[in-house]
Parts: C-alpha cells; sequence; structure tokens
C-alpha cells in the first residue's frame, strides 16, 4: 500500500513540474512556434504519463478500456509532436562557432579510413555549439 501511495505522489509531482515547465516556457516567448510545441508535447506527455497509471491501477474494466485507449492516443499524438517540436527547432540562422569548427579539422585530419572513435564527440560538439554553450 505505501508504494501505491508513492506512485501517485510521483506521478502528481511529474504532473505539477511537468505543466509548470511547459506553461513557463510557452510563457517566455508565446509568438515562438517552438515553445507552442514543447506546450503541447509537455500536455500529451503528461496525460499519456496518467492513462499509463490508471491502466495499471484501475479496478474497473470500464475505466481500463478507456485508460488503454487514452493511452495509445496520445502515444501517437505524443510521437507527432515530438516529430514536429524537433523539425521546427533548430533555425538556419544558427552557425557553428570557429572553435568547433577548428578542433573537428584538427581532429578530421588525422582520421583513418575506418569509422573515427572521435566523431561521435564532433557530433555532440556541434550540437552543442548551436546552444552557444
Amino acid at each position: 500500500m505505501d508504494l501505491l501511495v508513492f506512485e501517485k505522489f510521483a506521478v502528481i509531482s511529474i504532473n505539477v513540474l511537468g505543466m509548470f515547465l511547459g506553461v513557463s516556457v510557452y510563457l517566455s516567448n508565446k509568438k515562438s512556434r517552438e515553445h507552442l510545441l514543447f506546450l503541447i508535447s509537455s500536455i500529451i506527455m503528461l496525460i499519456w504519463i496518467d492513462s499509463s497509471f490508471l491502466l495499471n491501477y484501475s479496478s474497473e474494466n470500464q475505466l481500463v478500456l478507456f485508460s488503454g485507449k487514452i493511452n495509445l492516443a496520445t502515444f501517437s499524438l505524443f510521437c507527432a509532436s515530438i516529430y514536429l517540436f524537433i523539425k521546427n527547432f533548430p533555425h538556419d540562422s544558427i552557425r557553428f562557432s570557429e572553435d568547433v569548427q577548428d578542433v573537428s579539422q584538427v581532429l578530421s585530419q588525422n582520421r583513418p579510413s575506418l569509422p573515427c572513435p572521435y566523431e561521435n564527440l564532433l557530433r555532440v560538439c556541434r550540437y552543442l555549439s548551436l546552444f552557444r554553450l
């Protein structure tokens, strides 16, 4: 019984933090498409989490069937919303910083014919340079 109370507390905490994060990101720039898509994705994800919780812990057959349908629908919507969010997130105006380009040129000069073990590191550096961290 204590585990169920802990899981209820965890789901409620996730809902509160998820809504706070989604709304605060959206309110920081209401005109941005990325912020709106993040809000939509976070709301759909929270509904998906809640329906999964109800699916596992409900004792009524009708509620289990309904939450299973909601779970499948929100999973499909979540995949679509995350795809749209990722597709619209990076802007064309963002460029790689010069430091990361220099590092990638130095590492790529000594690249063997097989895939370089640092290739994933280069991809991460290029990705992080988009955010100017």
